[in-house]
């Protein structure tokens, strides 16, 4: 009976080492997982920044040419022929001079 005791405690014992490098397999299985889940979130986050970056570049590129289209855009309105001031559309005398806008037109064409 001795010899079966034996044998049984030796199954048993298989058993515990087997449970322990399944657990040691799927602890390393589940730090492989949480490393790649890392890595993959650093990597999101590196290229989200790129994007931001350029996004950013190309706002501030489409930026100033809307700046500088406005600043060599001539303002709607009409040019005083006394004095060649630029006046406001709805203006009816110059800003500069005081000519009235009909009488101005009139002496320019």
């Amino acid at each position: 009976m001795s010899g079966t005791s034996g044998r049984g405690t030796d199954g048993i014992s298989l058993i515990n080492n087997m449970a322990s490098i399944i657990s040691i397999f799927f602890t390393v299985v589940a730090i492989l997982v949480v490393v790649a889940i890392v890595f993959v979130i650093v990597k999101f986050a590196k290229s989200s920044k790129k994007v931001k970056d350029v996004n950013d570049a190309i706002f501030k590129s489409t930026l100033s040419k809307v700046n500088e289209e406005d600043k060599n855009k001539q303002p709607e309105g009409w040019t005083c022929a006394y004095c060649g001031a630029s006046n406001k559309k709805d203006a009816v005398k110059c800003s500069a001079c005081g000519a009235k806008k009909s009488k101005s037109e009139k002496d320019a064409k």
